[in-house]
C-alpha cells in the first residue's frame, strides 16, 4: 500500500514534467535552434554551398508534375514518381551549376540577340515546336502553340 500512495503523491509531478517536456519539445522543433545546433535542417541538398531548400524543391516538383500532366495528359503515378523526383533533382543541379557558371564568366545575352534569334530564319528548336510568334508593332507576343492531336 505504502508505494501506491508514493506513486498518487508523484504522480502530478510526473504528468507536469512529461507536459513541460512535450511542449519544450514542440518549441524546439519548430524553432531554428536545431539548426543552431547542428541538428536537422529544411535544406534537401546544397550545390556549391547555394543550398535548395525542401519548400523550393517541392515546388520545383509540382511544377514540372503540372508541366508533364500538361504535355502528356497523363499524372506521373507513384510507382514512377522516386525516378521523377530524381530527375527534376538533376535537372535542379544542372540549373544551379549553369547559372554559377554564368555569373562567374559574366555572360550576358542583349534584347536585340534574344530577337535576332527568334526571329530568324532558323530559330531553336525548341521555338518551333512550342511557341507562335508574332510581332506587332516593335511588340513581340508569343502564343503556346496546342499540341497536335
Amino acid at each position: 500500500m505504502a508505494m501506491m500512495a508514493k506513486m498518487r503523491t508523484l504522480a502530478p509531478a510526473f504528468i507536469i514534467s512529461v507536459g513541460v517536456l512535450f511542449v519544450l519539445f514542440m518549441v524546439i522543433s519548430d524553432s531554428s535552434v536545431l539548426e543552431a545546433l547542428g541538428g536537422r535542417s529544411n535544406d534537401v541538398g546544397s550545390i556549391n554551398g547555394d543550398k535548395i531548400s525542401y519548400q523550393e524543391f517541392s515546388k520545383i516538383i509540382d511544377q514540372q508534375r503540372e508541366s508533364q500532366k500538361t504535355q502528356t495528359g497523363k499524372d506521373i503515378d507513384e510507382a514512377n514518381m522516386e525516378q521523377f523526383r530524381d530527375q527534376v533533382w538533376d535537372a535542379v543541379v544542372t540549373q544551379k551549376i549553369l547559372e554559377q557558371q554564368i555569373k562567374k564568366y559574366g555572360i550576358t545575352v542583349s534584347d536585340q540577340e534574344i530577337k535576332d534569334i527568334m526571329l530568324s530564319d532558323n530559330p531553336p528548336e525548341f521555338l518551333k515546336r512550342n511557341f507562335a510568334i508574332l510581332m506587332l508593332g516593335e511588340k513581340f507576343y508569343r502564343f503556346n502553340c496546342p499540341k497536335p492531336v
